[in-house]
């Protein structure tokens, strides 16, 4: 086959190798099926195929969809690795989180260059239970959330991440915390349990935690998550319910930007006219005061238990 058009023909198995992983292959793969080094450079020369590191060999010369670098990705690290991280969770559908690159993990140790474009993370603990075998080797979602959740400066930022996979049911809070307690050598360890564990108590965002932070802070205890009110209406789920002293419901809700819509405050107002007539307390507290002033929060919500106590 050296130097041939017909490569794709000569070859027994290439053509389906080739179709299989969208033109991009391990020197190894095409060693098998007794294509030689020899081989490989004359259809380099020939401008047909080219090389993308140590280990791969792409057969084309046009520009690589993003399907074809994780392919890339997979091919150079090979059984050793697989695409983990921002990566990985693309694949899983995770939006809102985009980075650029090909993110993948290999075991700890390995030092071979990789081709530009490949970012890739090592690890001590890559165990089988973490790798899912498919056209594309990947982790698992569980363990792409915990993996890139650690490379993420901030602690807000690494708990964000890990609470959008579970909002948007690509992983389990539970299949997120087994993974950081196997694993467990991760930024911001201590931090994401915590999170993890609010999580599979019922909390869906990280201004819900906060919040409930702030109401244990100003006295409030047994505090429900996300629990389903029934009124003549509707039946409405609340963020957060909690007891106040003269026996009252004090129902919290965490309104974030969508709340700024006409539309969404006119139906806010039904479920709080519905929801007080029923004999409870509704408060809501905006995202935005969460990060401008928690202060003012905690404030508030001591104020409520007190007047209510005093009542």
């Amino acid at each position: 086959m050296s130097g041939r058009r017909t490569f794709f023909d000569d070859v027994d198995g290439l053509r389906q190798l080739a179709e299989r992983q969208v033109n991009v292959v391990r020197r190894d793969q095409l060693r098998a099926l007794d294509v030689t080094s020899h081989h490989i450079r004359r259809q380099v020369d020939a401008r047909r195929w080219r090389l993308l590191g140590p280990n791969v060999v792409v057969l084309t010369n046009g520009e690589l969809s993003r399907r074809q670098w994780m392919q890339v990705g997979v091919c150079h690290v090979g059984r050793r690795g697989a695409l983990d991280g921002w990566t990985r969770l693309e694949l899983a559908g995770l939006a809102g989180w985009d980075r650029p690159g090909v993110h993948l993990v290999t075991v700890h140790g390995r030092r071979e260059p990789a081709p530009p474009g490949l970012v890739v993370h090592q690890s001590r603990r890559l165990d089988a239970v973490d790798v899912e075998e498919g056209p594309l080797r990947c982790v698992t979602v569980a363990r792409a959330a915990i993996d890139a959740a650690g490379w993420l400066p901030s602690p807000r930022a690494a708990c964000g991440l890990l609470l959008a996979v579970a909002q948007q049911r690509l992983a389990t809070p539970g299949d997120m915390l087994d993974v950081l307690e196997r694993i467990w050598r991760v930024r911001h360890t201590a931090v994401l349990r915590e999170t993890l564990v609010e999580a599979i108590g019922g909390a869906e965002s990280h201004s819900e935690i906060d919040v409930m932070a702030m109401m244990r802070s100003a006295g409030f205890r047994h505090i429900r998550r996300q629990v389903r009110i029934d009124t003549p209406e509707e039946s409405m789920r609340v963020d957060l319910l909690a007891a106040l002293p003269d026996g009252r419901l004090l129902v919290v809700e965490v309104d974030g930007p969508s709340h700024e819509d006409p539309a969404q405050r006119e139906r806010d107002a039904r479920r709080d006219a519905a929801l007080i007539a029923l004999g409870y307390v509704v408060l809501h507290i905006p995202t935005s005061l969460l990060r401008t002033d928690p202060h003012a929060v905690i404030r508030q919500l001591i104020a409520i238990r007190q007047q209510r106590s005093a009542a």
